[in-house]
């Protein structure tokens, strides 16, 4: 399965990108709990505008592009949103007023867009290229490491934090520099991410092959002289 084309590179790219995320989730909740004083369901909304980035890239996206650019432009593209927008949100502060609005609304929106580029293009680049008896295998493999970078991205989160319990009291600055660091872990995953994008091979995936027209034809032809005879 190594001999894949991209296996490796994708398989290193999903692993990060799923570290990274849960990273920037994990921050960004703790920092409007401890930072800016919201409730947990308060915190809950001002990070939906990730998964509100993933839906408008999921109604923008188009099949054609992948087709006719190839799917590497388009991962090094989705690796440089999600990098460039982790970069802005770092850049939050409890003593700007505006942070939230300038920092991580738009750059939410860019990074859940980018998400879901890198998710509608990876999967199909990969399946296209593996033959049919080992894509179930395939998938398995990258679903596992999924898990194994949401793992990761929480235990390296949570020890850059520490352990924040509700009934102490903590500065702001203390809690910031906390989260901001746990932060600069997410930029680093993406980081790699987008190197290893960088050296994945082209493909440009098809809807259905020559060869499996032929064949359905085939099988249709065959079904019509059984039905004659």
């Amino acid at each position: 399965m190594v001999r894949i084309t991209n296996f490796v590179p994708f398989l290193v790219g999903l692993t990060v990108n799923y570290a990274g995320f849960t990273s920037l989730m994990t921050s960004l909740l703790l920092y409007h709990e401890f930072v800016d004083g919201n409730s947990a369901v308060l915190s809950a909304g001002k990070v939906f505008c990730t998964a509100a980035g993933i839906i408008i890239g999921t109604v923008i996206y188009r099949p054609w592009l992948q087709q006719k650019l190839g799917s590497k432009p388009l991962l090094i593209w989705s690796a440089l949103v999600c990098l460039g927008s982790s970069i802005w949100i770092t850049r939050i502060h409890h003593t700007n007023k505006n942070s939230f609005w300038i920092y991580e609304f738009v750059p939410q929106l860019l990074y859940g867009y980018g998400i879901n580029l890198f998710y509608q293009v990876y999967m199909l680049a990969l399946l296209s290229q593996t033959p049919l008896h080992l894509q179930g295998n395939v998938t398995g493999i990258f679903q596992t490491v999924g898990q194994i970078g949401i793992c990761l991205g929480t235990a390296i989160a949570s020890s850059i934090i520490g352990a924040l319990d509700s009934s102490n009291t903590y500065t702001k600055d203390y809690v910031q520099t906390k989260c901001v660091n746990a932060l600069w872990f997410t930029v680093a995953c993406f980081a790699v991410e987008l190197v290893m994008m960088v050296f994945s091979k082209q493909t440009k995936p098809v809807a259905a092959s020559q060869d499996e027209n032929v064949e359905d034809q085939e099988d249709k032809s065959d079904d019509t002289c059984e039905e004659k005879v």
